[in-house]
């Protein structure tokens, strides 16, 4: 996957000099075909550590697991917007990430906050 897209990111940078639109559509292919690859193996993924979600704590794991794919989608969508120039809504999608990845851990602060309680009493 990734030899394919150092040949795709080199075939873009040389189009882009004579037709940028042809180097834009390839550039929405490539995003397209990675997509659909990374989704197939983070569907595996995501059954697999499944499996670990019944285990005690579950909820540490599932709040872990939601907070890297949520890093990971907020980095890949900030990351596209900055090659489209889009600097600025790249960064208001980083905090929108952020937020969202607070928002997950939230529950799990309550819980240590709770079980530090029941340690000083």
């Amino acid at each position: 996957m990734i030899g394919i897209l150092l040949v795709a990111a080199v075939l873009i940078v040389v189009l882009r000099r004579n037709s940028p639109e042809q180097a834009f559509a390839l550039t929405v292919a490539c995003l397209c075909v990675v997509g659909i690859a990374l989704l197939e193996q983070t569907s595996q993924l995501l059954e697999r550590i499944s499996a670990f979600s019944y285990l005690p704590n579950g909820e540490f794991l599932q709040a872990a697991v939601k907070a890297v794919g949520l890093s990971i989608l907020t980095q890949t969508a900030s990351d596209t917007c900055s090659d489209f120039g889009q600097s600025a809504l790249a960064g208001k999608i980083e905090l929108a990430g952020k937020l969202a990845i607070l928002a997950v851990a939230m529950p799990l602060f309550d819980t240590l906050l709770e079980m530090i309680q029941r340690m000083l009493e």
